[in-house]
């Protein structure tokens, strides 16, 4: 059961992130929606730009938040996401209680089952550190080691900062 509940999780990011893809404009501010995200480790990014994307969804019932971005040569998604998170905290990152989400993302590939890596599905998650976020900001720094259904495990770390 754990572990179905970890894959619709899983997809749930998956889903947030591939619906926040967009195509470069060449902008060389951070307008609403983008910043910097970065990875070092198993993954090596530095995403700017319209290459990152930083969204927040706001309902009745929740308070999503997305950060990252993709790439295009190795194609790629990654990014972080958050629900109800809405102060400066450190979180693991296989969080998924009523009150609160944090989950780690990256894909790669085609579309099969092995090229979808979540934080929920590793041992050792990592954390994200949250240090300053607002209504229409967010930054922090995060370390995560993601894994998919295949048992591959990738670790990487990073900064992110931008705005909504």
């Amino acid at each position: 059961m754990k572990v179905i509940i970890n894959y619709l999780l899983g997809i749930l990011v998956m889903a947030s992130m591939l619906q926040s893809c967009k195509k470069d404009d060449n902008s060389s501010a951070y307008p609403s929606g983008q910043g910097s995200f970065t990875a070092t480790g198993g993954l090596s990014l530095n995403l700017t730009g319209t290459y990152s994307t930083f969204k927040r969804v706001t309902t009745s019932t929740y308070d999503s938040i997305y950060v990252g971005g993709y790439t295009l040569t190795p194609q790629a998604i990654v990014g972080l996401t958050f629900v109800n998170v809405k102060t400066p905290t450190t979180l693991p990152l296989n969080t998924a209680t009523s009150s609160q989400t944090a989950i780690a993302g990256y894909f790669t590939g085609t579309n099969a089952a092995s090229d979808y890596y979540f934080s929920t599905l590793s041992t050792t998650p990592g954390t994200v550190t949250i240090t300053a976020i607002s209504s229409t900001t967010i930054e922090g720094t995060y370390t995560t080691s993601v894994k998919n259904v295949a048992g591959a495990t990738i670790s990487f770390s990073g900064t992110f900062k931008g705005s909504f």
